[in-house]
């Protein structure tokens, strides 16, 4: 199994069947795993308020084109964006949308379903600020310890072993994966292919 799947298979667990206790925080940015020269972020509400994946070239670097316009020199490849999307495809999760463009150093991919009620109340947590004090985020008003005390009660995505093993979550149970559905994705990202934007609609 391959790393790429065992942390989006931690990564949508978090997202979908952790349970946050209360009093945790989570910023808006959400978590992220690395794994090799790749980065990937889950992000509790985003796009449409769902969750996004958001999968980036861990260290980016940029070059002059013919034009003197500075452009990714390492962007992500369209047959890994493929892969990517096949992989949720594989645990069960579905994607709504891609956007970021084409090329790019990173893909942020929309998912259908709603995030885990308990993360979401952590979201609203941190996005309502301090209720001791006026609504401050990130508030430290004289030792006040609710945003480090919120955000180390936070449960992290971590991959596990059975991530290794190919265990699927997510969305209320594992769902076989679509033909009909990857059929989709591939036209999808065939306009990519051909130096048309990949942003669009999946559904």
């Amino acid at each position: 199994m391959s790393a790429r799947i065992s942390i989006l298979s931690a990564g949508l667990r978090w997202l979908y069947t952790t349970e946050q206790p209360e009093g945790a925080l989570v910023s808006h940015r959400g978590e992220t795993l690395i794994g090799d020269d790749r980065t990937y972020r889950f992000v509790p509400q985003g796009a449409a308020q769902l969750p996004v994946v958001v999968a980036s070239v861990r260290c980016p670097q940029h070059r002059r084109d013919a034009i003197g316009d500075l452009v990714p020199a390492n962007p992500l490849d369209v047959n890994e964006v493929y892969a990517v999307l096949t992989d949720l495809a594989m645990l069960g999760t579905t994607v709504a949308a891609t956007w970021n463009g084409y090329p790019s150093h990173s893909v942020s991919l929309g998912l259908v379903a709603p995030a885990h009620p308990s993360l979401l109340a952590a979201l609203e947590r941190d996005r309502a600020g301090c209720p001791d004090h006026a609504g401050q985020l990130l508030c430290n008003w004289d030792g006040c310890p609710w945003y480090g005390a919120g955000h180390a009660l936070l449960v992290r995505p971590a991959v596990l072993e059975k991530d290794t093993r190919g265990s699927v979550p997510h969305q209320g149970g594992s769902t076989p994966v679509r033909r009909s559905r990857v059929s989709a994705v591939a036209a999808f990202l065939a306009g990519a292919r051909n130096g048309r934007s990949m942003a669009g609609d999946l559904r």
